[in-house]
């Protein structure tokens, strides 16, 4: 009885092994765990102070939604949220199926940010005149952090479930804008959102 189990054993392992390594084999190459940008929306959100934590700055974001309000040019963020889609998939069936998760489980796929753009249709100033791309003069944040990044310079995997985007000098005059802010990805896909009659003071 004791060999026959030891045997068995023997068998189950040898087994078990072959299929991890051949689902390692026929996984997709980039990982089976994709997660993808399926669409963005976005909100006004009111920055109401920054927070000493250690020796980092935090902005605070008053998490009610903006409407219809006057707003300091730098005392709002546009908050772009990102809606994944996400799924495995692997080329082959592997003996076991579970087995694909064991091997592969590790590897993961995000989209690639290439650009922001960012538009208004109003004149922003006398070197951003109504559809000019706003990107050199907008920040781009992933966080709460209160240092950011030129949105010109976003260049990044898109990890984040959301991003902080904000004016860093005011406009030439106060005034009502319709912002578009898009995503272009590595692969070429293109991501749109708006947001109305954004009332920008200097």
């Amino acid at each position: 009885m004791k060999k026959i189990i030891l045997v068995f054993g023997i068998w189950f392992c040898v087994v078990f092994g072959f299929s991890i390594l051949q689902s390692c084999q026929t996984c997709d190459p980039g990982g089976p765990y994709n997660y993808y940008i399926a669409s963005l929306s976005s909100e006004l959100k009111e920055i109401t102070g920054t927070q000493k934590v250690d020796s980092s700055e935090y902005i605070i974001v008053n998490q009610n939604v903006i409407e219809q309000k006057a707003l300091k040019y730098d005392s709002f963020v546009m908050e772009v949220k990102h809606k994944y889609e996400s799924y495995i998939r692997y080329k082959n069936p592997s003996l076991f199926a579970f087995t694909g998760t064991l091997a592969c489980s590790p590897v993961e796929n995000w989209d690639d940010l290439q650009e922001v753009i960012i538009t208004s249709s109003a004149n922003f100033d006398s070197n951003h005149p109504a559809g000019t791309n706003l990107s050199d003069i907008v920040l781009y944040r992933e966080s709460y952090d209160i240092a950011g990044t030129k949105a010109s310079e976003a260049k990044r995997t898109l990890y984040g479930s959301f991003a902080f985007l904000s004016f860093s000098m005011p406009p030439a005059a106060d005034g009502l804008h319709e912002i578009t802010i898009k995503y272009i990805l590595a692969n070429g896909k293109e991501l749109i959102t708006q947001l109305n009659n954004v009332n920008i003071k200097k």
